[in-house]
């Protein structure tokens, strides 16, 4: 798959709409974060003794664990590393090099084997392309393997798709028995409350290890949380020191996680039931095919009938002439002469009426056609 990111030209572009709809760069308007942080540091009264001694940070994880249900969480500036950290943990445990994960994950897809280079660790892949993994690929599994790392949702699976919980509960009992410990991607767990009909704890509680991000739906410029019992915490406190990637060390991204999800935690049910509406809309219409049909979290896909050259062109017309930015790269579809992007709804599209975002789309279609 290839996909387009954006040049120098586009972000320009980008910065200069008001009407954004898509995954908005954390890095966007920078200055402008780092004086919200300063504003919500004042407000809160936050301590430079407190972010120094720790008790900022422990403050955060604390939170985040009651949320989740579990003993103990560890803030860490990189997701990528820390589901590593975890591979690691359950490779030494078990004595085992082999772990599983999807095809698709994001382990494999966006970070050039990593867990090999760094970690030494062998992937093998469970389940099918194109669908979440359910109990029965563990089942099937005739490889011996220390932990399966399992994606919610499912990115790559034609648009952030999701298994039902008694799939999750399944797939549990089966690495019960078989001794095998599951880590949790959950990156965007934050909106699968709606279509998991759980709360986070009930989802988080299936697995051994979890990783949650506050740079996606959240919006702050990185960071997550490891969670799990405090014997796993406490071996994840010192990988993440090895690592680099322990959160007291960067007391900015920390507070910024802190400041953007205490202002977007009561929203992230809403950002599935906007998003639901777009598609409902873009699905009712001729100029592209949603999928899923129904959105099971935030995201979802949108396919278009021209090819990615023709479509950026559209977008950055679409951005000069009507300051509207929609989309967020775009990437050649499976299908011929078609080519799909992700439609993300966060805390900037909220604010944006679902009639007005699929007209926004309908106009980029019909640039395109125009082209």
């Amino acid at each position: 798959m290839t996909i387009f990111r954006y040049s120098a030209e586009d972000a320009q572009l980008h910065e200069q709409c008001s009407f954004r709809v898509g995954i908005i760069p954390n890095t966007l308007n920078l200055g402008s974060r780092l004086h919200e942080i300063q504003q919500w540091i004042d407000a809160n009264d936050i301590k430079f003794a407190d972010l120094e001694s720790g008790a900022t940070q422990k403050s955060f994880e604390a939170r985040i664990a009651a949320l989740l249900g579990v003993e103990d969480c560890l803030f860490v500036i990189s997701g990528a590393a820390a589901c590593q950290i975890a591979v690691r943990i359950w490779a030494a445990q078990s004595g085992k090099r082999e772990f599983g994960m999807h095809a698709t994950s994001h382990m494999e897809f966006h970070e050039d084997k990593s867990y090999s280079m760094l970690h030494a660790l062998r992937a093998v892949w469970v389940g099918s392309y194109d669908r979440p993994l359910s109990s029965s690929d563990l089942e099937v599994l005739a490889d011996e393997i220390s932990c399966l790392v399992v994606e919610l949702p499912c990115r790559h699976v034609g648009g952030n798709v999701l298994p039902t919980m008694e799939e999750i509960r399944a797939l549990r009992q089966i690495a019960l028995t078989r001794q095998i410990k599951l880590h949790l991607d959950g990156a965007r767990l934050w909106v699968c409350r709606p279509q998991l009909q759980t709360n986070f704890a009930d989802v988080v509680n299936c697995f051994d290890s979890s990783y949650v991000s506050f740079s996606k739906e959240v919006g702050a410029m990185g960071g997550g949380m490891l969670a799990g019992s405090r014997k796993f915490v406490t071996s994840g406190r010192v990988w993440a020191n090895r690592q680099g990637i322990a959160g007291d060390r960067h007391p900015a991204v920390l507070l910024d996680a802190m400041r953007c999800f205490e202002g977007t935690f009561m929203n992230f049910d809403n950002f599935v039931m906007h998003a639901r509406e777009v598609a409902r809309l873009l699905k009712a219409s001729t100029f592209c095919l949603v999928v899923p049909e129904i959105p099971n979290t935030n995201m979802f896909r949108a396919y278009f009938p021209v090819s990615v050259g023709r479509m950026m062109a559209a977008r950055a017309r679409l951005a000069l002439q009507a300051k509207q930015w929609v989309g967020t790269w775009f990437a050649a579809a499976d299908m011929p002469e078609y080519c799909y992007t992700e439609i993300v709804i966060s805390l900037d599209a909220l604010r944006l009426e679902p009639q007005a975002i699929a007209d926004a789309f309908r106009r980029l279609s019909q640039i395109a056609d125009e082209a």
